[in-house]
C-alpha cells in the first residue's frame, strides 16, 4: 500500500517551518514556500514554473525572461539550503520533511522511509479552505411590554438575517439558532476559527412617537468593531418604512464587499501573500485590489483566484471573482490577460450557469456585455444583478455607473444615489 500524508499535516509542518529561527523575517522565502506547498496540494502531479513563480511570489509581469532573470533560480537556491538547515537542527525530529529536489521547482514530501504521496482525496479535512465570516444574528432585546416594540424587534431580527444571507461570502446563524446561541460562551458553536466569527446585537426602545434602535457588532475577541444608533420619530403609517432603512443602512455598512467584516479580516489577514491556501484568502486578495487598485494588488488576486479554481472548478464564486478582474484587464488596459474579455465571458457565463442567483456571477455577465457593446444583454442581466442584492451597494454603485455608461443616466443616477 502507497504511503500518503494529507494536507492538514503539510500545512501544519508549514507553519511550524514559518514559525523556525531559519525563516523569521524572511518574507520572500516564506512566501516561496506557501506558495509551492499550495501548488503541490492543488496538482500533485503538476509542474511548476520559473515563470509561474516569479509572478505569483515576486509580482514580476507577463515579461519575465527566467533566460535573462535569475530571481527565481536564486531564490529557490536559498530555500533549498534553508530546508536543509531547519531539519538538520530545529526541525530534526520532524516526522513529515519538505523539499525541493534539485532539477525542478516542486515540492516533494518524505517521512524517514522515502518519499510520499499526497491523500488524492480533494476534501480532506477542508484544511485548504480558509473559513468564511460566520455572523451569529441574535435575537434583538426590546424595552417594556410594548406590542410594537416586540413587533418592531422580531420583524427586524428576520429582515437582517435575510438580507445578510444574499451576501454569499459569509455565512449567516438563522434566527432559530441564533436565540439557542445567544450567550457569551456560545460564538464556537456556529464554526469557524476564533477570528472569523462575528455577533450582531441590537436594542429597540419606543417611548412618546420617538423610536431608538441600537445596533452593535463584536469580533470574535469581544471588542466592538462597528456600532450605529437610529433615532427617529415614527407614526403607525412609516414603522415599516424606518424598519426598512435601518436594515439596509445596517447590512450595508457590514456585509458589502469592503463592508466592516471584510475589511476586519482583511486587517487581520494582513492580505497573506499569493501562496496562501483557502478559498477567503482569494477573497480577500480580490477585494483588496478593487480597494487599493495597485498591480501588485492586481498579480496577487489573479493568481490567488487562478489557483483556488483549479482546485473547484465549480465555485461560481471564484469564477465570478475571475471573470472580473480579466474584465477590468480590458476595461483598464492593464494588459496581463490574454483574451480577457473572451475569458471573462466563459468565466461569467460559467458562474451563472453553476448559480443563477449568483449576484457576482450576473454583474460580471453584465460587466462583459457591456464592454462588448452589447445593449439589451447588459440591461437583462444588470438589472437582474442589482435586484439580486441591491444593499451590496459596491456592485450597486458600479452597476449604476455602467447602466450611466450605456445611455441610461437617469437610472443609473438613481442607482449610484441610492448606493
Amino acid at each position: 500500500m502507497d504511503r500518503t500524508v494529507g494536507s492538514p499535516e503539510v500545512l501544519r509542518e508549514v507553519e511550524n517551518i514559518l514559525s523556525s529561527r531559519q525563516f523569521k523575517g524572511t518574507t520572500l522565502l516564506s512566501e516561496l514556500l506557501r506558495f509551492l506547498t499550495e501548488e503541490a496540494l492543488l496538482d500533485p502531479s503538476g509542474y511548476v514554473t520559473q515563470s509561474a513563480i516569479a509572478r505569483a511570489v515576486m509580482g514580476q509581469g507577463a515579461d519575465f525572461d527566467p533566460g535573462l532573470n535569475p530571481a527565481v533560480r536564486i531564490a529557490v537556491s536559498r530555500l533549498r539550503k534553508r530546508l536543509a538547515d531547519y531539519y538538520g537542527t530545529t526541525g530534526r525530529q520532524s516526522s513529515l520533511r519538505l523539499s525541493v529536489p534539485r532539477g525542478g521547482y516542486s515540492m516533494s514530501f518524505a517521512d524517514a522511509r522515502g518519499n510520499l504521496e499526497l491523500d488524492p482525496d480533494p476534501q480532506e479535512g477542508g484544511a485548504l479552505r480558509s473559513d468564511r465570516p460566520r455572523l451569529l444574528v441574535t435575537e434583538l432585546q426590546h424595552s417594556g411590554s410594548s406590542l410594537k416594540a416586540a413587533m418592531l424587534a422580531s420583524g427586524l431580527t428576520e429582515e437582517l438575517i435575510e438580507a445578510f444571507s444574499r451576501f454569499r461570502e459569509m455565512a449567516v446563524v438563522a434566527v432559530h439558532s441564533a436565540v439557542r446561541l445567544n450567550t457569551e460562551s456560545d460564538l464556537a458553536a456556529i464554526g469557524g476559527t476564533p477570528g472569523s466569527r462575528f455577533r450582531l446585537t441590537a436594542s429597540v426602545q419606543m417611548a412618546s412617537r420617538r423610536l431608538r434602535v441600537n445596533v452593535r457588532l463584536e469580533a470574535d475577541s469581544g471588542d466592538t468593531i462597528w456600532a450605529r444608533n437610529f433615532d427617529r420619530r415614527y407614526e403607525l403609517s412609516n414603522l415599516f418604512d424606518i424598519q426598512d432603512e435601518i436594515v439596509r443602512a445596517t447590512v450595508a455598512a457590514i456585509g458589502d464587499h469592503q463592508g466592516v467584516i471584510h475589511r476586519h479580516m482583511a486587517r487581520a489577514s494582513a492580505i497573506k501573500p499569493a501562496g496562501s491556501v483557502g478559498w477567503y484568502n482569494a477573497v480577500l486578495a480580490y477585494h483588496h485590489y478593487f480597494a487599493h487598485v495597485t498591480p501588485g494588488a492586481y498579480v496577487h488576486a489573479v493568481a490567488s483566484l487562478e489557483r483556488t479554481l483549479r482546485r473547484n472548478p465549480h465555485e461560481p464564486s471564484t469564477s465570478a471573482m475571475l471573470a472580473d478582474l480579466y474584465a477590468t484587464d480590458h476595461y483598464l488596459g492593464i494588459g496581463m490577460i490574454t483574451r480577457p474579455v473572451e475569458r471573462a465571458l466563459e468565466l461569467s457565463r460559467q458562474s451563472v450557469r453553476l448559480d443563477p442567483t449568483s449576484q457576482l456571477g450576473r454583474f460580471t455577465l453584465a460587466f462583459v456585455h457591456f464592454l462588448r457593446g452589447e445593449e439589451s444583454q447588459f440591461d437583462s442581466e444588470s438589472r437582474a444583478a442589482y435586484k439580486l442584492n441591491p444593499n451590496n451597494v459596491t456592485l450597486a454603485g458600479s452597476l449604476g455607473m455602467l447602466t450611466a455608461l450605456m445611455g441610461r443616466w437617469e437610472e443609473g443616477l438613481s442607482i449610484m444615489r441610492d448606493a
